[in-house]
């Protein structure tokens, strides 16, 4: 059930829309590519129509990852964004690096189809164009375990409110046409390494968030990656794996929230056993959100 005069949504590590009335601002926080939602995933909820900023952090074992994003909606109809995202890369891979950092700029579209009813969830297509930078994707490139530094995401996201023990929730599922690695941090493609994969693969999203008070929400999400990277490259052995969050999101006011994660990625750029000292990148995420 949607409330007509308040609606408050949230989902997983950085996923909040918050409405104050038709006629004020929204505070919604974005994922770590640009569009509204989770840390992780995108949701089929918008941006609000004004200017909107957020600033992340990641930092796991290994790699720092810090994000801005700025974004905003036509006519509730057609969001806009762009996300910059940079990465700082171990020393553990110096053998494929001349500069340790990667930069994945991403530019993102996304329509809405179908507003939320009381029976129907919200649904939106949307696409997130994006370009990768850094001496580790040129070594990656020439050794052939990746087919190119650019791609595009397509997707298809529902957003449905409903009530459970009297308590809002938030249920949000996303299928995802992609080619990129580790979300565009590794590149795209699997290159012409034996036993890479160079199509594209179409993968599940998942993200649900529960208001334990008006202001305060629970949520977590969970993102399925494509295994393109052949684990014959040498020095890699990469297996890539899903990606999990679970959040804390408070909502300062109608402009502005704050989400807390903890981030699990998985194993990104090699496997332990083939580079000594790699792990399943995991740690704490943290998100400022500001709409104008």
């Amino acid at each position: 059930m949607v409330s007509k005069a308040t609606r408050r949504l949230c989902l997983a590590a950085s996923v909040v829309a918050v409405s104050f009335g038709a006629n004020q601002a929204q505070a919604v926080p974005t994922n770590i590519e640009g569009s509204a939602g989770g840390g992780l995933v995108p949701m089929a909820l918008m941006h609000p129509q004004g200017p909107l900023f957020s600033y992340t952090n990641l930092t796991t074992q290994d790699f720092g990852i810090q994000s801005v994003a700025i974004g905003g909606t036509i006519s509730d109809r057609a969001e806009v964004s762009f996300g910059h995202l940079m990465t700082t890369v171990p020393a553990s891979y110096a053998a494929f690096y001349t500069d340790n950092r990667v930069t994945v700029n991403t530019f993102g579209l996304k329509v809405k189809v179908l507003d939320m009813g009381d029976s129907a969830p919200q649904v939106v297509v949307g696409l997130q164009a994006k370009s990768s930078s850094g001496s580790l994707l040129d070594t990656l490139q020439a050794a052939g375990a990746i087919s190119g530094k650019s791609g595009t995401d397509v997707y298809a996201a529902a957003t449905k409110v409903v009530t459970i023990g009297g308590k809002g929730v938030v249920l949000n599922g996303v299928l995802r046409a992609t080619k990129a690695n580790q979300m565009g941090i590794l590149g795209f493609g699997g290159g012409t390494a034996a036993g890479g994969k160079t199509g594209y693969s179409l993968k599940p999203e998942l993200s649900a968030g529960v208001f334990l008070a008006d202001n305060v929400i629970l949520g977590g999400e969970y993102r399925a990656k494509p295994n393109n990277i052949s684990s014959t490259v040498a020095g890699l052995g990469v297996k890539e794996e899903g990606a999990y969050s679970l959040c804390m999101v408070y909502i300062v006011n109608k402009n502005m929230a704050i989400t807390a994660a903890y981030v699990n990625l998985g194993q990104v750029g090699a496997s332990k056993a083939a580079v000594a000292g790699a792990a399943r990148q995991d740690g704490m995420y943290l998100q400022l959100q500001s709409n104008f």
